[in-house]
């Protein structure tokens, strides 16, 4: 008595596998990219939310106005432009100095960033000139264009809203 099994997979099993994969990957894929993209988008409008509130806090412990500009080509100074995706600082502007507290560099992925054509300033007492951000990532989709809005009394808020 001779038995002689194998084991292992038929072709159609395999290839029956391989449809089935594909059919889940094909739906997972955007899925991933999409939330790739609003993690993205969540981080770079996070990162000039953070900038407003550190230069609200300075000027606040400092006593004295605090500016946050978009920064020239090599941030040195302020750069009177809407586009602040190339980077921003924080700095102390009183007495016509221009000494530099902080600095963001360039923002990574070739994003929108629009705000203000001239400072952000923060008096003593947090209060600044109102202001809003948008931040837009190329091949946006859905809800993840970012509104970065500053009020008078000089809180800032992140909102996410359509894409064009």
């Amino acid at each position: 008595h001779n038995s002689f099994s194998q084991s292992g997979f038929t072709l159609v099993e395999l290839m029956i596998t391989i449809v089935i994969a594909a059919i889940i990957l094909t739906l997972a894929v955007p899925s991933f990219r999409s939330m790739l993209q609003n993690n993205r988008a969540y981080t770079q409008a996070n990162s000039i939310h953070i900038a407003l509130v550190f230069a609200r806090s300075e000027a606040v412990k400092m006593g004295k106005t605090i500016s946050l500009c978009p920064a020239n080509a090599d941030q040195t100074a302020c750069a009177n432009i809407t586009d602040w995706s190339d980077g921003w600082v924080a700095a102390d502007l009183e007495g016509g100095g221009f000494n530099i507290l902080r600095q963001w560099d360039a923002l990574k992925g070739d994003p929108s960033l629009t705000g203000p054509g001239t400072a952000v300033e923060f008096s003593s007492t947090g209060q600044a000139n109102m202001a809003l951000f948008t931040l837009t990532l190329p091949e946006c989709t859905g809800n993840n264009k970012y509104a970065i809005n500053v009020e008078a009394t000089g809180r800032s808020a992140a909102s996410k809203v359509a894409c064009p």
